[in-house]
């Protein structure tokens, strides 16, 4: 009272508690306000009683988790021996501990050895069996009453046959196992924060009683090493303390370069390693790759190439050389390739290789003749792609040859059916026509005269002059038919006139306006390529007058350079309308469109429907010197 009465404390901490009911005591003296901090760790379930102003944390013992913990490091024991002081606090403590172990006694042979001298608990400890958990309770005093101290539990676990275990820090690290347990380091820094909280304003009432949050199961490394004790078997969460250091926490400089220079070492190892194993690797796809490439270009009747265009060097596959007639030991250049093509196409080939070199096509391809050296001419088609630098210049070209010979000489058979059949066709349209002409229009004739000869008999007249209606009917039909199947004045009038006529003819026949339009010299063309227009201007007015339900139609002719454009144009439903008619099947696949075509591509023209939903355009083209009837294969093929 007189040393604190000028100063008093702001609070009172109180350790254990003998300390904590010496503090509830003196404080009355000092001031009945001033708040108590403790911290105790009484045996669990024990109650602690809070008066005024007081909080505290409560650090509880309870054995049966250190040998809970005991157990599970040694799984086949069998025995639990109890050692405690003879001091009251000992012998109270292992009491409480008796209590505790109720149901462990029921599992494990249990014996408590309390206050026994050290020498003959040192020989207790030395004969137990090795299947046996030693628990270590508080020893405060020995059996002769002399103060014990930390340092003796590790004279007791050095002379032990069984591993130790003990609630509390005091002896860890002394040679015991370990146990569940706090540390002073842990419940002082908990007593500490609530101290701070309260000097900071915060009432004791409201903090109150606090479980310690740093129990936790502790064990010493080194004797886990010492007894074969695995430390797979500890609970979650421990903390294993007294690890022998490794080498990187003993030398980190040293570990950490001589590490740092291996992994250079190896990095450079396992980057030189992959680099041979892609390279091998690489090298035996490309190898795989080539043969299944000249393979299959050979199967394909395929010559590959490639032209160097800087080193102005020609490689080709052993293919490409024997379609070319070259042999292996001859060089192969582009003037060599030049020389092999045909006279007339050499321009063909020549412009292809300018157009590599100098990069204006990067894709290109063409089709020439090459003569070998036996005299034979065989059809090659060239197929090639340039590549370019990243300045734009053409490095080299590549690409493949392809022997189209079979191809072209199928496309002049057909080209030569394809006449035949028109020639055929035609031949037939005039015999009947001149049958129709010569027989029939006779019989007609005939019938006429003999009506003129009834015309005085009586009672006759009315029918008679029906049948001379349908007579004369029938022959306007027959000489429009006659006309269709082959116009006799074409040869005569020229193109224009008969075409005009025709039109003339169409318009009265069918209802529709139908203007005819020129430009150019149309006339001046041979007799096949003027028949092969009038038929497809013939045949598009049929099928507008069938399958279009047009109003109009417009027919152009015009000469346009070296071609003649032939252009019919309707105002009808358009093609696909036509098509979803009754009409359809036979519009899209019918004769008419097809001979159309046939008749084209016979003059090495070209043919092609528009169809629009305003109405259809038919558009043909012919060239000019097809026209006039100097027409060759090589040309049809170029044009």
């Amino acid at each position: 009272n007189v040393k604190y009465s000028d100063n008093k404390p702001d609070a009172v901490l109180a350790f254990g508690a003998d300390s904590l009911e010496a503090a509830v005591s003196y404080r009355k003296v000092l001031s009945s306000n001033i708040p108590v901090v403790f911290c105790v760790n009484p045996p669990a379930g024990t109650a602690v009683n809070l008066e005024q102003d007081m909080a505290g944390i409560v650090s509880e013992i309870d054995v049966t988790k250190t040998v809970s913990l005991a157990r599970r490091l040694q799984p086949n024991a069998r025995n639990l021996l109890v050692v405690a002081g003879t001091a009251a606090f000992d012998r109270k403590g292992a009491q409480i501990a008796q209590a505790q172990l109720v149901d462990v006694e029921k599992e494990l042979t249990t014996r408590y050895l309390v206050g026994l001298p050290d020498e003959t608990l040192l020989t207790e400890l030395a004969s137990v069996p090795r299947d046996t958990i030693i628990l270590l309770l508080s020893k405060l005093t020995n059996g002769s009453t002399r103060s014990a101290s930390a340092s003796d539990a590790a004279s007791v676990a050095q002379v032990a046959n069984a591993p130790m275990y003990a609630p509390y820090s005091t002896y860890f690290g002394q040679g015991i196992v370990g146990g569940h347990m706090d540390t002073f380091e842990d419940m002082g820094s908990q007593t500490a924060d609530l101290v701070l909280a309260i000097l900071e304003g915060r009432e004791p009432a409201a903090i109150g009683l606090r479980k310690s949050a740093s129990q936790a199961f502790r064990v010493d490394a080194r004797q886990l090493e010492r007894w074969g004790l695995s430390a797979r078997n500890l609970p979650a969460d421990s903390v294993v303390a007294y690890k022998a250091p490794t080498l990187w926490q003993s030398h980190p400089r040293v570990v950490t370069a001589t590490l740092g220079m291996f992994t250079v070492m190896a990095s450079v190892l396992m980057a030189l390693l992959v680099q041979v194993g892609r390279r091998k690797l690489a090298e035996a796809n490309l190898k795989d790759s080539e043969t299944r490439m000249r393979f299959a270009a050979a199967a394909a009747d395929i010559g590959l190439w490639q032209y160097d265009i800087q080193a102005n060097r020609l490689w080709s596959s052993k293919h490409c050389r024997a379609m070319l007639g070259l042999s292996e030991r001859e060089p192969l250049t582009a003037a060599a390739l030049v020389e092999r093509v045909h006279p007339d196409d050499r321009h063909v080939a020549k412009a292809s290789i300018r157009a590599a070199t100098f990069g204006a096509l990067p894709d290109a391809e063409s089709e020439f003749r090459l003569v070998w050296p036996n005299g034979e001419t065989r059809w090659l088609q060239a197929r090639g792609r340039t590549d370019f630098d990243e300045n734009g210049e053409p490095l080299r070209a590549s690409g493949i040859f392809r022997d189209v010979t079979n191809y072209k000489i199928a496309q002049l058979e057909a080209k030569h059916l394809s006449q035949r059949v028109l020639s055929i066709q035609d031949d037939e349209r005039q015999r009947i026509a001149q049958d129709l002409h010569d027989s029939t229009s006779q019989h007609l004739a005939a019938i006429s005269l003999n009506l003129i000869a009834l015309k005085g008999a009586k009672g006759s007249c009315g029918v008679i002059e029906d049948i001379e209606n349908s007579l004369d009917e029938a022959s306007k039909e027959l000489r429009t038919f006659t006309y269709l199947l082959h116009p006799p004045a074409l040869a005569d009038d020229g193109l224009l006139e008969t075409l005009a006529r025709y039109v003339e003819g169409f318009r009265r026949r069918t209802r529709l306006s139908v203007i005819l339009r020129s430009r150019g010299a149309i006339d001046e063309l041979s007799r096949p390529a003027q028949e092969s227009i009038l038929r497809v201007v013939q045949e598009a007015l049929a099928n507008v007058h069938r399958h279009a339900a047009a109003s109009q139609a417009r027919v152009f002719l015009r000469r346009r350079g070296n071609r003649i454009h032939i252009v019919v144009r309707d105002n009808g439903h358009g093609l696909e309308a036509a098509e979803n008619g009754s009409h359809g099947e036979r519009l899209a696949t019918g004769v008419g469109i097809a001979g159309m075509t046939a008749r084209m591509r016979q003059l090495g023209g070209r043919f092609h429907i528009r169809s629009r939903p305003s109405g259809t355009i038919v558009h043909a083209i012919v060239p000019v010197r097809a026209a006039h009837g100097h027409v060759s294969g090589q040309q049809i093929a170029a044009e």
